[in-house]
């Protein structure tokens, strides 16, 4: 098990050349992977970076949410709600009052089947554990345990243990995540 804090998340400009993520994690660490975790700060409107065949799962983690406009429709984007979408799609993200941080995960829907539930208050888990896969918990506020050790708000951490992984969320609220190799 590995805990990634916010201190040890190196910068990477956006394809597009309109923002900085923070890269978490990638699988493997070569281009191309099956699977990357990343925090992306926007402090102003701005169009994403497409990333062709893959998929994204994005959740506003910190501040007021955003409109996405894409050719053939608008929707809103809460904090705390992920939402799911094809990496190819064109977007057009309008911040809807102040700066949002989005924790992404973008994976190869050919390669991974990815899936996300938000944690919140205090609830306890156990995510059984199928060969292969992949389990990661990020703090968006408060503290958990995942796998027996504590995680703090804005750490992410990840499992690839063969044993169920049990997670504690104590307070606040978490994303938990399962990666599932095809």
């Amino acid at each position: 098990m590995q805990i990634i804090s916010p201190n040890h998340q190196r910068p990477v400009a956006w394809k597009n050349g309109h923002g900085v993520t923070r890269e978490i994690a990638q699988c493997p660490t070569s281009q191309p992977y099956d699977w990357r975790l990343s925090l992306a700060e926007m402090d102003r409107n701005a169009e994403f970076s497409t990333f062709p065949g893959l998929r994204r799962i994005l959740t506003v983690v910190a501040g007021q949410g955003m409109g996405f406009a894409t050719p053939s429709e608008e929707s809103a984007v809460k904090p705390n709600e992920p939402v799911v979408f094809e990496g190819d799609l064109a977007i057009e993200a309008t911040l809807t009052d102040g700066p949002v941080c989005n924790y992404n995960l973008i994976y190869n829907p050919e390669r991974i089947r990815a899936d996300v539930q938000v944690v919140t208050g205090r609830q306890n888990l156990m995510v059984p554990t199928n060969p292969g896969r992949i389990v990661v918990l990020y703090v968006i506020q408060g503290s958990a345990t995942f796998d027996t050790a504590p995680v703090a708000a804005g750490d992410t951490a990840i499992s690839t243990e063969i044993a169920g992984t049990p997670c504690a969320m104590h307070t606040g609220i978490g994303l938990l995540f399962t990666l599932d190799k095809i």
